[in-house]
């Protein structure tokens, strides 16, 4: 009792461990789960913070505005030899220069300048390049220029003029003004106005077209671009530039068009059509190639990847995309019209770049908004940007030294994709974490439903082998008090049912006897097909029931065809549908078959359906008084004596072929020859001998389908008519 007692409790504890092991592993993985997150999100704060402190203090304020501000190109040449473009920039006070760069429109200083040319020409061949520089008093220079030895006046232009472009095949320069254009000698300075229509106008731009027909010219006062005849001066066409305010143009001999450049980028103008086009380059000519851009984009890349950061850069804010400098701090926070972001250094090298200057329409957050009229660091949440998607900020201020005042600020940006990742990969180690906890439980339910159940399956295991026949089967007790009781009920109850059975089953031997006898009799009395004068006995002599065999027989007209199954491996049931399926089938065969060809038909119908399923196939053609036989498996064997038993039955071994059959002799065909010694003939008590029973126990024989037994007899009715039977 209390061995029992215990067990008890102790199961109810391990049941109690597993289910508090499951609740504490489901609540403690939450706790965990959202800590880790709170860890990730705080990880990145201070990751972003620390990153925009650190940009924002190393850019110097004034670097930063000198490569913001955007360089004022005024004049512009293409080397013929080398396709480089010089042009002349005047930003920041200084005269420079500089070269332009074909892919991404930035310029990069050459070398300082002593004046200042408003039109530049490059003769083919020569190194030097020609330049018109105006004096303060309007009177017009023309220069020979070299980078190494320097500049050298030629002679004075025309008054008025302000554009140069040269004559390559000629060796003349064409000066364009408000006075028209000139055609001047390079060797003497002699100057010839153009008198054509071109004189109308206000040239401040001119080129020579690269195919050397006729002379490119602007004027910005009407915003008239036009072809200009070289010789007569006249007009050949012309076309109204309303979008460009260009302020140079030169051959470009390397595309065979036209260079322009404006306030803010290089233009490329179609010398056939006159069409501007506007590329996608870097606005202002600012250029991303210079030393002191690389100077602070080479750390903040180097930081961007070892940080695992998203986005790295800084910004300005301007109103509608145009750069503004922001006065003093009062002015900064009453000014609410400030809301453009503007692009100056950017870390990122891909397809997110964003140029020296661009602005992509994005309208300032409020954090931002704040880092630049309040000041301060500044972290937000996790935003979406069109461009950029959900991405999580971290804004510092950069200062100029002098005044302290706030003129751009540094931006630290992580995608969410970086964050889901931390966070899956926490959610992964809580997920172990978990798994191993059920792990455990699952261990400790399976050891304590294996003790609660063993002993039930025992008594499940010994029901079932009462209810297949082992009556003696007792079940041993447990340590379970309950089990214990009702184990020993059931071993009582298994004695009883044993003395029960053995007493029916002695019954049951006694019925099975008489019912056999009475079964035997009635399947061997003689069943009739009447034809021409004979009458045909055939019946099935079986181990069993001849209804429970797939062997079987049917005839229709003067044809009876038989056959013995191979019944292994079915049931009851199977038999039976067998059966009547095949007795339907030759049933429909010998019936529609007229010319003789049946057995051809059921040889071939048994030998694609049935190729397996028959021992023995034979055909009774009452006509002919024959029998034809097609033997498959096992040694059947042909038993055959007269009506009156006169002499021992003739045994032969049964092969494919063709046999008569005559009146007044018996015929049983055997799928076995072992079944042969069991059958024996007996006397009716109409005089007639028949095959009545057989030796032994038919029961204990292998085959549970023995034999067709066949005669012929004398018709004893003198108007029979012919009937159509079956086995079934």
């Amino acid at each position: 009792m209390k061995k029992g007692f215990e067990f008890r409790l102790r199961s109810l504890i391990q049941l109690a461990l597993i289910l508090s092991i499951l609740l504490s592993t489901a609540l403690i993985t939450g706790m965990v789960y959202r800590s880790l997150q709170q860890v990730i999100l705080g990880g990145f704060d201070r990751k972003l913070k620390a990153v925009s402190t650190v940009t924002a203090t190393f850019i110097d304020a004034r670097d930063h505005e000198r490569i913001l501000a955007p360089r004022n190109i005024r004049a512009l040449a293409v080397r013929p030899d080398s396709s480089q473009i010089i042009g002349v920039d005047t930003s920041f006070g200084e005269i420079n220069f500089v070269e332009i760069d074909r892919e991404t429109g930035g310029a990069r200083d050459l070398r300082q300048a002593s004046e200042s040319p408003v039109s530049l020409a490059i003769f083919p061949g020569k190194r030097s390049m020609h330049g018109a520089v105006v004096d303060s008093d309007g009177s017009v220079r023309l220069l020979e220029i070299d980078f190494e030895t320097g500049m050298k006046e030629l002679f004075r232009l025309p008054e008025g003029s302000r554009a140069i472009a040269f004559d390559g095949l000629s060796q003349v320069v064409y000066a364009g003004g408000q006075n028209g254009i000139f055609r001047v000698e390079l060797d003497t300075g002699d100057a010839v106005l153009l008198d054509g229509a071109g004189s109308d106008l206000d040239v401040h731009e001119i080129t020579y077209s690269p195919d050397s027909k006729c002379l490119i010219a602007f004027d910005p006062g009407q915003r008239i671009l036009a072809k200009i005849d070289p010789e007569s001066g006249n007009i050949l066409e012309s076309r109204t530039a309303d979008s460009y305010s260009l302020t140079s143009l030169s051959s470009d001999p390397e595309t065979g068009g036209i260079l322009g450049t404006t306030s803010d980028s290089l233009v490329r103008i179609n010398p056939k059509t006159l069409e501007c086009t506007h590329d996608d380059l870097v606005p202002g000519f600012r250029n991303e190639r210079a030393a002191l851009f690389l100077q602070y984009v080479a750390p903040m890349r180097m930081i961007k990847s070892r940080c695992d950061l998203t986005f790295l850069y800084t910004q300005t804010l301007s109103d509608s995309g145009e750069v503004r400098y922001i006065g003093s701090r009062r002015e900064r926070v009453d000014n609410t019209a400030v809301k453009k972001i503007i692009y100056v250094l950017d870390a990122e090298t891909g397809s997110y770049h964003s140029p020296i200057g661009q602005s992509r329409g994005e309208i300032a957050s409020e954090s931002i908004r704040d880092v630049f009229f309040k000041g301060g660091i500044h972290l937000t949440g996790i935003e979406r940007w069109q461009h950029w998607g959900l991405i999580k900020s971290g804004y510092a201020p950069i200062l100029r030294e002098e005044d302290g005042e706030i003129i751009a600020m540094a931006g630290a940006d992580v995608s969410v994709e970086k964050i889901e990742q931390k966070n899956k990969s926490a959610l992964a180690r809580v997920v172990v974490t978990c798994l191993g906890a059920l792990v455990l439980a699952l261990v400790v339910s399976v050891f304590a439903s294996r003790t609660l159940t063993g002993p039930i399956e025992r008594l499940k295991d010994a029901s079932l082998k009462i209810a297949s026949g082992d009556y003696g089967v007792e079940i041993e007790e447990t340590r379970l008090k309950e089990l214990n009781e009702v184990s020993r009920t059931f071993n009582q109850m298994g004695d009883t049912l044993r003395d029960s059975v053995e007493v029916l089953e002695a019954t049951n031997r006694e019925w099975e006897t008489d019912r056999r006898s009475f079964e035997l009799i009635r399947f061997l009395t003689v069943r009739n097909a009447e034809v021409a004068g004979l009458r045909t006995w055939i019946e099935v002599i079986a181990s069993q029931p001849p209804y429970l065999c797939g062997s079987g027989w049917t005839n229709s007209r003067q044809r009876v065809v038989g056959w013995i199954a191979d019944d292994a491996g079915r049931s009851r049931d199977e038999n039976l549908a067998f059966r009547a399926c095949v007795t339907s089938v030759f049933h429909q065969i010998i019936r529609r078959s007229e010319d003789g060809s049946e057995w051809e038909e059921l040889q071939k119908w048994v030998k694609t359906c049935l190729p397996d399923a028959l021992k023995v196939l034979f055909l009774i053609d009452l006509d002919q008084l024959t029998v034809k036989v097609e033997t498959y498996s096992g040694e059947p064997v042909l038993w055959q004596q007269d009506d009156k038993a006169q002499s021992a039955p003739k045994i032969t071994g049964l092969k494919s072929g063709e046999f008569e059959i005559h009146a007044g002799m018996k015929y049983v065909i055997c799928s076995e020859r072992e079944f042969v010694s069991l059958l024996r003939t007996t006397e009716s008590t109409s005089g007639e001998t028949v095959i009545t029973n057989v030796k032994g126990t038919l029961s204990e024989h292998e085959s549970p389908a023995i034999g067709i037994a066949i005669e012929l007899r004398n018709n004893l009715e003198e108007n029979g008519k012919e009937g159509e039977h079956d086995s079934d």
